[in-house]
């Protein structure tokens, strides 16, 4: 995704000194399409008032052609504006929304809605319920149904592509919060040092939101924020997809484990520590996989064991589940994490895994146990 920005941004540059482009006219920050026009926003550069750092340019429909330049005075389909709120805002991020363009800026959030009279053109308002902008420019990312970003004072906002009241589009926005979360991330974001810059990545097969400046990882999805252990910096969806070693080595420089063509690409899946909230010894008697698999798929299970903390993890061999997710490992330890792998990833879900368990270890109990039986 940033990969295809920046061809965008580069596209751009190409052209500077072309007659499609004025030479006096400073390379945008962000670009994008949206049904058959280019628009443009922003520049890293401050002009004279109107400056050029808050400057939306657009093209004709169907071609590269701006107003002021090549694009056709009889279609008047080209043109151009300005962010509305502050003299001093940079426009740093532009993404289709429905059949609208929302632009961000560093201190305001403004819609472009197409319009047909007087002319063909966008109406650029503000969105006066986004009372913020965007810390740097990879802080906003989505899809043309719905963007996420991480606005200035620190919260997290969610803006969904919806019909108006009266038809035509609109949009719905809504502030999430979590400024515990992400207001010290922004107040660390430094855009003109490009230090701690906080990007936000759309994953919409899974409809996940991943968020980072390199140093804090989170995922939001309908269900909530929670912490990642690592970064997601980006993703290829291998679905209907075969991709040959070599494929792989030439597009991104280096081989994904558990990945080589289609049919062999593995699932695996792993828990994070389970010590049940007791310090004793647990053991684990069964495990029940509870999900959705393809008809063909061998689905095994595996727990990682430990009896300190301070030692490494043990591993069980790997056992098969019966037809209903269900398998024995039978392993004891203080610490335990349980691994399910399948031979395809095609159509496999993990929805929950029932643990059946007992404390084997009878040292931390405290009060009684068996008091009847004890008295009689």
């Amino acid at each position: 995704m940033t990969t295809l920005s920046a061809t965008a941004t580069l596209h751009i540059r190409a052209i500077v000194t072309g007659a499609k482009w004025n030479s006096d006219w400073y390379p945008p920050i962000a670009t994008c399409y949206l049904n058959g026009q280019i628009i443009t926003v922003g520049s890293a550069t401050w002009t004279t008032s109107p400056s050029q750092s808050r400057t939306i340019r657009w093209t004709d429909i169907g071609g590269f052609d701006f107003i002021g330049q090549t694009a056709d005075a009889m279609k008047n389909e080209a043109g151009e504006s300005y962010g509305l709120i502050r003299d001093d805002e940079i426009l740093l991020q532009v993404l289709p929304l429905g059949n609208m363009a929302i632009v961000y800026g560093s201190f305001s959030v403004l819609a472009m809605k197409p319009i047909s009279k007087p002319v063909v053109s966008f109406g650029v308002v503000p969105i006066a319920e986004m009372y913020t902008g965007i810390p740097c420019t990879l802080a906003a990312g989505g899809s043309r149904e719905k963007h996420l970003i991480v606005g200035r004072d620190g919260n997290l906002w969610l803006i969904k592509a919806t019909v108006g009241m009266f038809g035509g589009d609109s949009y719905e926005v809504k502030n999430l919060g979590y400024s515990e979360f992400f207001a010290d991330m922004v107040k660390n974001c430094d855009a003109l040092a490009g230090k701690n810059l906080i990007s936000v990545l759309y994953n919409k097969q899974d409809d996940e939101f991943y968020i980072s400046n390199g140093y804090q990882h989170f995922m939001y999805c309908t269900e909530g924020l929670t912490e990642l252990g690592t970064a997601i910096a980006g993703f290829i969806n291998l679905e209907n997809s075969a991709i040959t070693d070599t494929a792989v080595k030439t597009s991104i420089g280096m081989k994904p484990v558990g990945f080589t063509m289609q049919n062999d690409a593995k699932f695996a899946y792993e828990t994070d520590n389970i010590d049940l909230g007791l310090s004793g010894i647990k053991t684990i008697e069964s495990v029940t996989v509870v999900g959705a698999f393809a008809d063909t798929a061998l689905i095994e299970v595996m727990v990682k064991w430990r009896n300190s903390r301070k030692q490494a993890f043990n591993e069980t061999s790997w056992k098969r589940v019966s037809p209903e997710g269900y398998c024995v490992p039978m392993v004891a330890g203080l610490d335990l994490r349980i691994c399910v792998r399948a031979n395809t990833y095609l159509d496999a879900e993990v929805n929950n895994l029932i643990v059946g368990w007992k404390l084997t270890d009878k040292r931390f109990i405290r009060g009684m146990q068996n008091a009847d039986r004890a008295s009689s």
